[in-house]
């Protein structure tokens, strides 16, 4: 967007015109990157939809934000980036995780840190036209005509995690946060994990993922915002509370958050506002908004993604608290 700090817009694909809109009007408007969640009961498909984007989009990056190694076996998940990337002239980014309501919903528990790591690299080694082992199976894309350069995005919320990111990852995506110690926190054991592994620190990008509502009435939209800031507090701090600075007086009630929060109602999607009502109740409200999610006008939202470039943040992936479309029609030019 010709700005310091890249912006990327995260999308739920439930129609697909609707998602197609979307898409083009981020394009258009000069969107660094639009991300497509994996969610296989809550969501349309997500390698059609990246497809169909695919020839309605010119500029921006597409790709997975994020998919999983339970539900995605890396030889599926790369032929798919790849397939992407011939048809973009190298637009494909792929984000990976451990895999939340998307195996939640299907009975499954997300992986380990040890099926992340081989599953990011194993597409990476897949996208070079690499042969590689596969539980004793050996494969290849046999169809690629040649090496395909794919960014790897790695979700991060955890220390060790964050230490892989930095360790293996083209681009750190950090999910714990917005305010300014839970970044400083983060962005250090990116940094560790990148020398710890013998590369340079800067060569690993450090994005945030954030919920942004533009509203000028946050009373309007409460509801609609508490069940995003729910889904953010699972996603982050559903396995251990070290190194993301979690104040002592809200550890007990967080952990009543996550022990009732409900998957098949992850950020609303199932319908029903279930995991808002249970911030309310536990009078988390206020600060998980602090934490998770930028608010304000226009104006005020981009000035705040704009201030994170001072704390060393490449880029940001906004969820939208509000309809996406609306989100993307109302984000704000740069200032010339």
């Amino acid at each position: 967007m010709g700005m310091e700090t890249d912006i990327g817009l995260l999308c739920y694909p439930r129609d697909a015109s609707t998602f197609v809109g979307t898409a083009r009007a981020a394009d258009r408007a000069g969107f660094d990157l639009v991300g497509v969640a994996d969610s296989q009961c809550l969501l349309q498909e997500l390698h059609t939809s990246l497809g169909v984007a695919a020839g309605e989009t010119g500029t921006v990056e597409l790709g997975p934000t994020v998919t999983n190694p339970l539900t995605r076996h890396p030889a599926v998940t790369a032929g798919a980036l790849c397939t992407l990337d011939t048809h973009t002239d190298g637009r494909a980014v792929v984000g990976v995780a451990t895999g939340d309501h998307a195996v939640r919903t299907v009975g499954r528990e997300p992986a380990d840190l040890r099926e992340l790591r081989r599953f990011a690299e194993r597409i990476r080694q897949l996208c070079a036209g690499k042969r590689i082992d596969c539980e004793g199976t050996s494969v290849e894309l046999s169809w690629l005509d040649g090496p395909r350069d794919v960014p790897i995005m790695l979700t991060a919320e955890g220390p060790a995690t964050l230490r892989l990111a930095g360790a293996i990852a083209d681009r750190a995506l950090i999910g714990t946060g917005v305010t300014p110690e839970v970044v400083s926190a983060a962005r250090e054991l990116v940094t560790t994990g990148a020398r710890k592994a013998g590369r340079n620190p800067d060569s690993v990008d450090i994005w945030l993922y954030g919920r942004v509502a533009i509203t000028d009435d946050p009373a309007s939209i409460r509801e609609r915002l508490l069940s995003a800031v729910a889904a953010s507090a699972h996603h982050a701090l559903q396995f251990t509370f070290e190194g993301k600075a979690v104040p002592d007086e809200h550890r007990d009630t967080i952990e009543t958050l996550l022990a009732e929060y409900e998957p098949g109602q992850h950020a609303g999607l199932g319908g029903k506002p279930t995991n808002g009502r249970l911030v309310e109740r536990l009078g988390l409200a206020d600060y998980l908004t602090e934490r998770f999610a930028i608010v304000g006008s226009a104006a005020d939202c981009r000035r705040q993604i704009m201030s994170l470039a001072d704390r060393g943040v490449d880029g940001v992936l906004c969820n939208p608290v509000t309809e996406t479309r609306a989100f993307v029609d109302s984000f704000p030019e740069p200032e010339p």
